[in-house]
């Protein structure tokens, strides 16, 4: 039996991720408390608010979605690589809130 710990490889970034969008009326809830109302490949390195002009059709107007994954609010001006979402994973999953909704 080898003493040696495995060296943990990272893994490697992807273009594309597969992400299920929930709808929430809170802010405050997360996705397993909202509905799951949209799937979509989303570009990882483009600016959140791309995407969400990208999806409006979906999920209303871009100016009054509000996403987050988990706890992280996801910023317009950042990508999804930025916040590490970037990864090979079954599915990314984002709560959008609509403001005025």
């Amino acid at each position: 039996m080898s003493d040696k710990v495995p060296i943990p490889r990272k893994q490697e970034s992807v273009p594309y991720v597969r992400v299920q969008f929930h709808l929430t009326p809170n802010p405050n809830l997360n996705a397993a408390h909202a509905i799951g109302i949209h799937e979509a490949d989303c570009d990882t390195v483009m600016d959140i608010i791309a995407l969400k002009e990208d999806l409006q059709d979906n999920l209303g107007p871009a100016e009054n979605q509000v996403w987050k994954h988990g706890d992280t609010l996801l910023e317009d001006d950042k990508s999804l690589k930025t916040y590490g979402l970037d990864i090979p994973v079954d599915k990314l999953h984002i709560v959008v809130h609509r403001l005025g909704a």
